[in-house]
C-alpha cells in the first residue's frame, strides 16, 4: 500500500492570533507524525517568513501560506511568496498568476451577507479546493462545506485552524503524493481528523 502523507493546511502562529511560535508548531507537527504543514496566519506571511530560510533544516514539508480576509469569506492561499490584495476575484487570480493554490476556508463559519458559497457556480473555476473539514468549526458547518464541494465538483481539504499548540493536527489533508499542492490541483486528496 502506498504511503499516505498527512498535511495540516490551516495553522496560525503568534504572528496573527495564536500564542504558538512557528518553531513550536513545527516541533509539535513532527512530534505527532505529520508530514507537512502550511502556516496560514491572518493577512500576513510574517510567521512563514520567519522560518523560511530554515525550512530545509526540518524533517517536515512546510508550505508558504496565508489566510486572506475578504468581504465574501476567507481565502487560503498556498505556495505563494507575497500576500495578494484587491477584490476577492482579483486575489484568486493573483494567487494563480503566482503559481499558487487557492482554497475557500470554512465557507459556512462566518457572518457574511453574501459569501463565496452563495456564488460558487460563478467563481468555482477560480478555486482549487474548499476546506471541508476545519477542526475549529462546528460539525454542521463542515457538513455543509462537504456538500458545497461535492456540488461544485471541487476537492475538499482539511486543516486544524489551530490557534493553540494542542490543536495542531486535529484535522488534516491526506495524499499519496508528498507534493500536496500538486495533489490538490489534481483532486487526489482526502481529509482526516482525530
Amino acid at each position: 500500500m502506498a504511503k499516505q502523507f498527512k498535511f495540516d493546511l490551516h495553522i496560525h502562529t503568534n504572528f496573527s492570533d495564536s500564542i504558538a511560535t512557528p518553531e513550536e508548531i513545527i516541533n509539535r507537527a513532527i512530534a505527532i507524525g505529520l508530514d507537512g504543514i502550511a502556516i496560514t496566519d491572518h493577512d500576513t506571511m510574517d510567521g512563514y517568513n520567519k522560518i523560511k530560510k530554515k525550512v530545509r533544516d526540518y524533517n517536515l514539508v512546510i508550505i508558504s501560506g496565508v489566510e486572506i480576509t475578504t468581504p465574501l469569506g476567507d481565502i487560503l492561499a498556498y505556495g505563494i511568496e507575497e500576500m495578494p490584495s484587491g477584490s476577492p476575484t482579483e486575489i484568486l487570480d493573483k494567487i494563480h498568476a503566482a503559481g499558487g493554490v487557492a482554497a475557500i476556508a470554512h465557507p459556512y463559519a462566518g457572518f457574511w451577507r453574501m459569501s463565496f458559497a452563495d456564488m460558487i457556480d460563478i467563481i468555482k473555476h477560480k478555486i482549487d479546493a474548499i476546506e471541508i473539514f476545519n477542526a475549529f468549526t462546528p460539525l454542521e458547518a463542515n457538513i455543509r462545506a462537504m456538500e458545497l464541494a461535492k456540488r461544485a465538483k471541487l476537492p475538499g481539504i482539511g486543516g486544524s485552524d489551530a490557534h493553540v499548540l494542542d490543536m495542531v493536527g486535529a484535522a488534516f489533508t491526506v495524499s499519496n503524493e508528498k507534493d500536496i499542492l500538486k495533489a490538490i490541483k489534481a483532486g487526489k486528496v482526502k481529509v482526516g481528523w482525530i
